[in-house]
């Protein structure tokens, strides 16, 4: 490259993560930290230290809950990446996942106030994955990918696979109602 480059931030694709909501009983930086390792062990089949997470807050609610966004990726998954970009000669400050890029690319060009208290659902249909992010208040609120893309849906039995993508969308939704129950998408953002 003709110049030096700055800051790297590397974004690892949404569909090789795993992602959990959890609602702990705390507003507590350092119980909320031990509550996170406890639910790991917990929930994800996997040894701990074979996986790489990170959580951010979503809200806390009235009555003392936080809920957070949990994401898991396995160490192989990011050691792949990161040497990859090592042999390009390239090392990254930071990592993301692909679906915090997309919500903050939203919240960009899209002028979406952080107070607006709406629902919105991004539907990345890309190649062969579709990324469906909810966001509110400027913040990540679920997260899912399938494997199911464009491919899919213009393939030769038009109408059984668009069906099939239907049925993928309705059960994001749905998982998405099963941890909001009160919430209302508001709007779609196709991409």
């Amino acid at each position: 490259l003709p110049r030096r480059i700055g800051e790297i931030c590397a974004s690892l694709p949404r569909s090789q993560m795993t992602t959990r909501i959890l609602l702990l009983p705390s507003t507590q930086p350092q119980e909320l930290a031990k509550m996170v390792e406890f639910q790991i062990e917990k929930e994800i089949p996997f040894p701990k230290d074979k996986i790489i997470f990170d959580y951010s807050l979503i809200e806390t609610t009235p009555e003392g809950y936080t809920r957070l966004l949990l994401v898991i990726a396995g160490e192989e998954v990011i050691r792949r990446s990161l040497n990859l970009l090592k042999k390009s000669g390239l090392v990254p400050n930071s990592l993301f996942f692909s679906s915090q890029g997309l919500a903050s690319w939203f919240g960009v060009t899209q002028k979406e106030r952080k107070e607006d208290d709406q629902f919105f659902a991004l539907v990345d249909i890309d190649r062969f994955v579709t990324h469906v992010e909810i966001l509110r208040r400027g913040r990540l609120y679920f997260t899912r990918s399938f494997m199911m893309g464009e491919h899919q849906i213009d393939g030769e039995k038009e109408g059984a696979s668009q069906e099939a993508f239907f049925q993928e969308l309705s059960r994001t939704l749905s998982a998405f109602k099963k941890e909001f129950p009160e919430a209302k998408i508001d709007r779609l953002f196709l991409s």
